[in-house]
């Protein structure tokens, strides 16, 4: 094993085969893993938001490499977020994760009244009402970030413009890792994965069945709902300014 294998092994209990490509280009796959210690396993968000996180955004990737992978990771094949100490979720409280619907125009309006209701000490624990509004927020600075402006102002209000600027470095991240895997779609799932899978069906339903991998176009539909919101005459100035 080679220092950095050691490395990436040491931090995630497992070598994602995410990490193993790019063998063609020498040190490629070690500054990527740069990137993904500054922005994911290193920064000091909670691993378990940032694990679920993830999974949230992997929904949004037709490859499913990254949702099945970090699905595994928050279920406890390997470390959530690389944090040894963090206390994996259950089967089930993955399932409510990936059953929650994706939001549309209504939702995402009182998604931001709710966030700039409120000021946060800490990011929200997994499940509560705030995570969901977060997700939903951060969602839209995911996949429409030309017109998030009021969720990237909802965001900071809520959290602060230090956790807000990780966040985004997060963000770049996981959109980093969706392209890399695009890429690179001869990616094979871990054995531990293919374990995961087949013990538990209705995770795997949810995973890999066609519909959810559709849900690439709701990531779409998402867009839309917001450059709806922001360019309605009626809806602009409330849904860029809030009032």
């Amino acid at each position: 094993m080679t220092p950095f294998e050691a490395d990436v092994a040491r931090r995630f209990g497992v070598i994602p085969n995410f990490f193993c490509t790019a063998s063609s280009a020498p040190g490629l796959i070690e500054e990527l893993w740069t990137f993904a210690k500054a922005a994911y396993l290193d920064s000091p968000l909670p691993p378990l938001f940032k694990e679920r996180l993830f999974v949230h955004l992997s929904r949004f990737c037709e490859v499913r490499y990254c949702i099945v992978r970090h699905v595994a990771f928050l279920v406890g094949h390997g470390n959530p977020a690389g944090s040894a100490a963090a206390v994996p979720e259950t089967v089930e409280q993955v399932i409510q994760l990936l059953e929650r619907p994706i939001p549309d125009a209504d939702s995402i309006c009182d998604t931001f009244v709710r966030l700039e209701s409120e000021w946060l000490r800490e990011l929200p624990r997994p499940g509560t009402q705030t995570e969901a509004d977060l997700f939903d927020a951060l969602t839209v600075m995911f996949v429409s970030p030309r017109h998030s402006r009021r969720a990237r102002a909802s965001v900071s209000a809520v959290v602060g413009e230090t956790t807000f600027e990780m966040l985004v470095a997060y963000l770049a991240f996981v959109r980093t890792a969706h392209f890399w895997t695009e890429m690179h779609p001869e990616l094979a799932f871990e054995a531990d994965c293919v374990s995961m899978l087949a013990e538990h069906q209705k995770l795997a339903d949810l995973v890999l069945r066609r519909s959810e991998a559709d849900l690439v176009r709701c990531g779409d539909e998402v867009k839309t709902s917001v450059a709806a919101l922001a360019s309605d005459r009626g809806a602009q100035r409330a849904f860029a300014e809030g009032t």
